[in-house]
């Protein structure tokens, strides 16, 4: 059954070894009016990504089996538009590691989002997401939107608006 786009917006998988974090995750996207489905690993979420459309991917960086930017890499080679052009987050709190850091920077679909979980930026960061300019956010604007963390002790990337 095809389902339309609105739809298919509001489906969200989430990806996260720990119950807790998955459990917060749903509890969040669910009062902002998503319906969530969840994984334990990566590769419980590729055989999901597979079977059903999803508007957007919030996945956990360290994980067994698969991990977040691996989880990511079969994303972004996926045969299938429907899938490869999925927007994905990547919650953790590992904010300064070289490796997911460069993943973000180098894909203009995958988002950074620290832990522990701010509802307000989440709120925020999914608003840039689903705005019709995000894909023309080019240069360093369009870098600092993608990843929702402190620069430094006075400067945040997500702007207040």
């Amino acid at each position: 059954m095809q389902q339309s786009d609105a739809s298919v917006n509001r489906n969200v998988l989430v990806v996260d070894d720990q119950a807790e974090n998955r459990l917060l995750l749903r509890r969040v996207l669910t009062r902002l009016n998503y319906r969530v489905e969840a994984a334990a690993d990566g590769e419980q979420a590729w055989r999901k990504l597979l079977q059903r459309n999803f508007g957007f991917v919030v996945t956990d960086y360290e994980m067994p089996r698969l991990d977040g930017l691996g989880l990511i890499n079969r994303i972004r080679r996926c045969p299938w538009d429907g899938v490869r052009r999925r927007p994905v987050i990547l919650h953790s709190a590992l904010n300064n590691d070289v490796k997911l850091r460069h993943a973000v920077r180098a894909d203009q679909r995958t988002y950074f989002f620290p832990k522990p979980l701010d509802v307000r930026r989440l709120t925020k960061l999914l608003k840039y997401m689903s705005s019709p300019n995000r894909e023309a956010s080019t240069g360093q604007r369009g870098w600092l939107m993608r990843i929702a963390l402190p620069i430094n002790d006075k400067q945040n990337l997500m702007p207040d608006a």
